[in-house]
């Protein structure tokens, strides 16, 4: 989140600065935010809503397609939020712009696996930065989340909690890894690293985010 503060001194003219902020109790706090706005604006939330088609005309969205349980119907609108890959919008689109036909075949979203090893152990934090970016090559992770550091209550006083991301793309092997090796892979480099006493881990969560 980021805030933007505007600092006088006395006659001086007002500075703006910019403050990074981190929600204290997670990033389900923005959420919660949401949901509120969302209730006091009257917005409807159409969920295990499959959109089938964003149609288009004169080049401007004018409508969009949606199924839910089995039956379709069309909402008028003039304007959609997409968070979807470039390929993947190319295939809702109807119908798709002329210099949209070909999407880009390198797109990186289509090859990459990302696994996320989340540990739980008694005692503080072993180091004090929010996050570590692993760049020797004798490690499989890619970066170490410490979400005690953030200094909000996501994490209960004298407690450690890591989180081990992991990245790859396809044909490594650690696609073929499952949530027991990837724990197993963690709490090794964890414990080599002197990260986390493993006699010590009172909860673990893995979850697999495939391309």
């Amino acid at each position: 989140v980021l805030r933007r503060e505007q600092n006088s001194a006395g006659s001086a003219p007002a500075q703006t600065r910019v403050k990074w902020l981190h929600p204290a109790r997670g990033t389900q706090q923005i959420v919660d935010a949401l949901l509120r706005g969302a209730d006091a604006g009257r917005i409807e939330f159409q969920l295990n809503t499959e959109v089938s088609a964003l149609n288009v005309k004169e080049g401007r969205l004018h409508s969009v397609r949606v199924r839910e349980n089995g039956v379709e119907r069309t909402l008028q609108t003039n304007c959609a939020i997409v968070s979807l890959p470039v390929p993947l919008i190319l295939r809702l689109l109807c119908p798709p712009p002329e210099e949209l036909r070909t999407p880009p075949r390198d797109e990186i979203s289509f090859n990459r696996f990302t696994a996320l090893v989340y540990l739980m152990a008694e005692g503080e934090p072993r180091f004090p930065h929010n996050w570590l970016q692993v760049t020797d090559t004798r490690f499989c992770v890619g970066r170490i989340v410490n979400y005690a550091a953030w200094q909000g209550d996501m994490v209960p006083r004298g407690k450690t909690a890591l989180c081990f991301e992991y990245f790859a793309l396809k044909g490594d092997r650690m696609m073929s890894l499952s949530r027991d090796e990837l724990l197993e892979l963690a709490v090794a480099e964890a414990k080599q690293n002197n990260l986390i006493d493993e006699t010590r881990i009172i909860d673990q969560l893995v979850i697999q985010l495939p391309p």
